[in-house]
């Protein structure tokens, strides 16, 4: 009984596919993002379960990174050619996943002190890339994800930091269904309060208006590492929790999350990494042509 790996993916996937629906074709209502919310907790979900059934780990998270590559370079596209008239800006879930991976097997292969070092070189480096671009070059923001995706850059993977944090949890979790249930309830409510409030971008532009604009553009930059998005100071009113703020529908999610029965089920390995693409690229052409 319950629900395994492979059934847990098939499910996100549809309800990813529903929500790309609602972001890519015009016209489409909004309760198709809603179920979308659900979507990507459940991958991260059977990420973090697949680490375990994962032989190779090298192989596995080479795969994620010439995969986040890939959609980086596809999004250049589509963006220079103005195809997406949706608005929406960037996905590529597989940047993410890189990360989120590398860094749980960087904490399992190392010391606590030496991971730390590690991660902390290794995001120096990126930024120290992406810095230079951005001045020196005045690198175009696709070129930007691209080499955020090259050199693995947290402020450039979709979700930000924020996510990253709940895989990370969803992994120190996933063994003890109550300590799961408690810990992704409590990250639920504390990012839609975070995000529903706007309680750091209200900080950010208090802090604008009564300093000289410095402070403000370093907590610009750390706000974007942590949410991936730049702050936006919106009105708290109720009807933006279902028509603005409607992250917290990821809480649906939880059930699906116990139901799982520790069995990793059928195996399509390539299906998901050719999914992905393929289905955005038409969602991307058929929204571009009505």
């Amino acid at each position: 009984m319950g629900l395994n790996t492979f059934k847990l993916k098939m499910i996100a996937l549809v309800f990813m596919v529903i929500d790309h629906i609602g972001m890519f074709i015009p016209g489409m209502p909004i309760w198709l993002c809603y179920v979308g919310r659900l979507s990507a907790p459940i991958f991260s979900f059977c990420l973090v379960w697949g680490l375990d059934y994962t032989k190779n780990r090298k192989r596995h998270l080479m795969t994620l990174y010439i995969a986040s590559v890939i959609m980086a370079v596809l999004w250049l596209i589509i963006n220079m050619n103005h195809l997406d008239k949706s608005g929406s800006t960037y996905l590529n879930i597989f940047s993410t996943f890189f990360i989120a991976s590398a860094i749980l097997i960087l904490f399992q292969r190392y010391s606590f002190k030496k991971a730390i070092c590690i991660f902390i070189v290794w995001q120096s480096f990126s930024y120290t890339v992406l810095l230079a671009s951005s001045i020196f070059f005045s690198a175009s923001d696709a070129i930007i994800r691209i080499e955020a995706a090259l050199t693995g850059n947290i402020i450039g993977c979709e979700g930000g930091i924020g996510w990253i944090i709940l895989i990370l949890l969803l992994y120190c979790s996933k063994n003890n269904k109550k300590k799961l249930a408690v810990n992704y309830a409590l990250y639920c409510v504390l990012y839609e309060f975070i995000s529903a409030t706007a309680i750091f971008a209200r900080l950010f532009y208090y802090i604008d208006w009564h300093t000289d604009h410095v402070a403000s553009e370093w907590m610009t930059i750390i706000y974007k590492m942590i949410f991936g998005e730049i702050p936006q100071w919106t009105p708290m009113v109720l009807h933006g929790l279902y028509w603005g703020d409607y992250q917290w529908i990821m809480i649906a999610a939880l059930p699906l999350m116990l139901l799982y029965n520790n069995e990793r089920g059928r195996k399509w390995k390539w299906f998901f990494y050719i999914f992905y693409p393929v289905h955005i690229v038409i969602l991307v052409a058929i929204g571009n042509y009505l």
